[in-house]
Formats: structure tokens, C-alpha cells, sequence
């Protein structure tokens, strides 16, 4: 959906200083247009090829929401005075959130991944306070340490919400399992 909202911007995208991520958005695109068009022609149970197309499924979004950290430093050296800090960590709940309903997992096991994509949008905001003087400017006017302590917040919240989901719904595919087996008899 926002590939498609960024065609329609394509001219302001294309030759703008946005022309990085526009690319960058079209290839995850793309790969995961083809991954799901491979999974769905051929629909294997292998547990290793099932694990190698999870990989990838939220690896290349995750690479591309890293990318981000170019949206930060173009938002901070553009603004005029008034620049702000954009809120990132939107995506990555929702990627967080997508991890956790649809792929079967153990909680701990989701845990970890839902870490390590929280930590991403605290990560990109570090590189952008180390690689950009514009960036870092703004912790002089206050508003750096604000949003990467919200950010901070809303990550936590995230990975702890996905990880009890995860738990839960865990258990709740033991007893459908449980149910079944006794169905039988």
C-alpha cells in the first residue's frame, strides 16, 4: 500500500532526495511479491525451507525500515529551523506485531526476534545522532532526548504485548491440538 502511495508521488520520489528509499522500497517489494508467488505455487512443509522464507519475509522489511535512518538525517538537514524527528517506530510494531500473529513460534524463541526488532528503531536513532550534525543539533533544542525515550516506551510495550501473544496463543494451539486427539476417541 505504500509502494503504491509512493508511485503516486513517483516524480517528488524519484528525483528528490528521497530516491534511495524509494528504490530500496520497490526491491523489498518485489522479493516479497516473488517469495509469496514461490510459496504459494509451491507450498512446501519442510521445515528448514519454511524457516529460510520466514528469514527473509521480515528480514528484507526490517532492512528496508533500517534503511530509514536516511529519513531522519534528510528530515533534520531539510528543515529550516523547525526540524522534527519523524516517528519510526510505527513500522516496526507493525512488523513486530505481523511476527507475532502469523508465524507459530515458541514464546522465547519469538521473544528474541521481537528484541531484536525492537531495538532496530533505537539503533537507527543513534546512527543518526553519530552520523549527521543536523541530527545531533536537535538534542541542543531538547527533542532528541523526548522522542528516543518515547520510542523507547513503545518498543518495550510492543515486544512485551507480542511476546504474551505469542504465549497465548501458543497454548491455545496446544489445546486445539489436545481437543483433537481426544476427538478421535
Amino acid at each position: 500500500m505504500f509502494l503504491v502511495r509512493s508511485l503516486f508521488l513517483l516524480q517528488d520520489y524519484v528525483e528528490g532526495a528521497f530516491a534511495s528509499v524509494f528504490y530500496a522500497h520497490l526491491a523489498v517489494t518485489v522479493m516479497l511479491a516473488l517469495l509469496a508467488w514461490r510459496l504459494c505455487v509451491k507450498c512446501e512443509k519442510v521445515h528448514r525451507h519454511l524457516r529460510f522464507a520466514e528469514l527473509l519475509i521480515f528480514a528484507g522489511p526490517a532492512a528496508f525500515f533500517f534503511f530509514g535512518y536516511h529519513k531522519l538525517i534528510l528530515c533534520a538537514e531539510l528543515g529550516d529551523g523547525h526540524s522534527h524527528i519523524p516517528n519510526i517506530s510505527g513500522a516496526w510494531t507493525l512488523l513486530i506485531f505481523s511476527y507475532a500473529l502469523f508465524v507459530p513460534n515458541t514464546w522465547r524463541r519469538a521473544c528474541i526476534g521481537h528484541l531484536l526488532m525492537g531495538v532496530c528503531p533505537l539503533a537507527i536513532m543513534g546512527l543518526a545522532y553519530m552520523c549527521s550534525e543536523s541530527f545531533a543539533a536537535l538534542s541542543s533544542m531538547g527533542v532528541f532526548q523526548g522522542v528516543f525515550i518515547e520510542h523507547s516506551l513503545i518498543m518495550l510495550l510492543a515486544v512485551v504485548t507480542a511476546t504474551v501473544g505469542v504465549k497465548s496463543i501458543g497454548s491455545l494451539r496446544r489445546e486445539a491440538f489436545v481437543a483433537r486427539q481426544l476427538g478421535q476417541y
